[in-house]
């Protein structure tokens, strides 16, 4: 049978999905040469620690793409890119590349110049997404990333709902090829492709995209997505994304371990050291236990996850967020409301940004209890057609006329008519900057100065025993029934059956 390739994603959708993209720059670099010896075909390589855990980290927000790429000797880097935000369209909100605030936004050949640097440091694959599955709009991008000699993975994002049809995903995944990408990735960001779904939809795509290599990204969210990995590799699609235990299964995608296991049984190629990954692993699982962040595990299938639809990638924010403002124990409400507004909204996909402005207003319409009498910014930009035409035609009317009849909607228009800046004005309002801080204040804010003016040094992260030694400590404590662990080195292997503390 065919030989599977693997896209390693721990470091950048496994950190966001699980543990709200908190792990630290010494964290990812105890890790990452054990990912890079163990023959994955490109490695998601994103910006580091969120915006938030900058702060709350102490980070320096330019030491992981200073520090990341040269400990990476073997195998590409990639970067995720988009649409979203307020890239789409011409003009206003709608001009030029956004970029971290409000205002900023880089000319295509501003963001050649920017991804030049980035395949100078070895990033070399960019995968890219608009909210709509516009490849119209997305051929931006494609173009910015040929001329800049990164290669295209065009993302064709899954959805349920009334207009999301097998003729959809047909004709999209012909425009997607029409692009001439590199590759093009069945995307399910919710976790929420069926394996009867897949069966259907991925020969038809494939069959679609005119021999254009695919990939399959999927989130474990309803437990679903292991099993559509066999279905992807059976069905021609060739390249799989995983992560690395604890940082794989809940919102992340499959353990990169169950994958190798169930294709290798079916007869498939794989190609995969697993020894370097399981010492990853165990490190994974010291840093989870010392910091108290989650760790990722197979989920009881939700149905209401296929009605709200919320990504893997954005549930851990969620739940920080509300855990914040003392609202955690109304998740369920904030979820259901979110079907809710997502139908009100159109059926938008719910992929950045457009799964964030729809959360969002959900929690504003929970938590204040009157549904729209409050709204964000983002979300009349929404209605108004800044982040894709397609919503002013799917959206509710009585819901958009709501939305746009307050004096907030007209303000953000005037607003709008002078509100593009060029790259040479804005870094003149910050005074005397280095090109790396420059850099850091597009992804960041201008409020990352402070950070980047520290004399402070990345050190690697400390485990004070062994990393496997610590995790097999940590494991009765983790374990929710009982767990069978397998460890292998060369030709011993040892099996094991744990319980857990409770009932010992």
């Amino acid at each position: 049978m065919s030989e599977i390739s693997f896209v390693d994603t721990t470091l950048r959708d496994g950190s966001q999905s699980l543990w709200a993209s908190r792990m630290s720059t010494s964290a990812m670099l105890s890790i990452i040469e054990d990912i890079d010896a163990a023959g994955f075909e490109s490695i998601e390589f994103g910006f580091g620690p969120s915006v938030r855990a900058v702060q709350e980290l102490d980070e320096d927000p330019t030491a992981w793409l200073r520090l990341g790429p040269p400990a990476a000797t073997r195998t590409p880097l990639r970067w995720i890119g988009g649409t979203g935000g307020s890239w789409i369209g011409d003009g206003g909100r709608r001009g030029g590349v956004g970029l971290g605030f409000r205002g900023a936004h880089q000319t295509p050949s501003e963001q050649v110049a920017t991804q030049r640097a980035l395949v100078d440091k070895g990033i070399t694959i960019s995968r890219v997404s608009d909210p709509w599955n516009n490849f119209e709009r997305l051929a931006r991008l494609v173009q910015i990333n040929d001329q800049s000699g990164m290669l295209s993975v065009v993302n064709l994002a899954y959805a349920i709902s009334p207009r999301h049809t097998d003729q959809y995903y047909e004709q999209k995944a012909a425009e997607a090829a029409a692009l001439k990408p590199w590759r093009i990735c069945f995307k399910d960001v919710g976790g929420i492709l069926t394996t009867e779904r897949a069966r259907v939809l991925f020969p038809r795509v494939v069959a679609a995209s005119n021999g254009i290599p695919w990939e399959f990204h999927g989130h474990c969210c309803t437990g679903m997505a292991s099993a559509c990995v066999v279905i992807a590799a059976e069905c021609g699609i060739e390249h799989i994304h995983t992560g690395i235990p604890p940082l794989a299964e809940g919102n992340g995608q499959p353990s990169i371990f169950t994958a190798v296991r169930n294709l290798n049984g079916l007869g498939f190629d794989t190609m995969i050291d697993l020894e370097p990954l399981q010492r990853a692993s165990a490190k994974l699982y010291t840093i989870a236990r010392r910091h108290k962040y989650p760790i990722g595990a197979p989920v009881e299938t939700d149905y209401a996850h296929y009605a709200h639809q919320v990504p893997g990638g954005m549930l851990s924010h969620l739940v920080f967020q509300l855990r914040q403002i003392g609202q955690e124990a109304r998740l369920p409400e904030v979820l259901a409301e979110t079907a809710r507004v997502r139908q009100d909204l159109g059926y938008p996909i719910m992929i950045t940004p457009l799964s964030q402005f729809v959360a969002t207003q959900a929690a504003i319409n929970v938590i204040t209890g009157q549904r729209y009498e409050s709204v964000s910014d983002e979300i009349i930009g929404y209605a108004q057609g800044v982040y894709g035409e397609e919503a002013v035609d799917e959206m509710d009317p009585d819901v958009r006329a709501r939305i746009l009849g307050r004096k907030r909607a007209e303000e953000l228009v005037n607003d709008d008519e002078g509100s593009v800046a060029h790259l040479e004005d804005l870094r003149a309002g910050l005074g005397d900057v280095s090109d790396a801080e420059f850099a850091a204040v597009l992804v960041y804010g201008p409020n990352v100065l402070p950070l980047l003016r520290r004399e402070k040094e990345v050190t690697a992260y400390r485990f004070d025993r062994s990393p496997e030694a610590e995790w097999l400590r940590g494991l009765p404590r983790q374990l929710n029934g009982d767990r069978f662990i397998e460890i292998q080195r060369g030709d011993v292997r040892l099996a094991v059956k744990l319980r857990p503390m409770a009932d010992r």
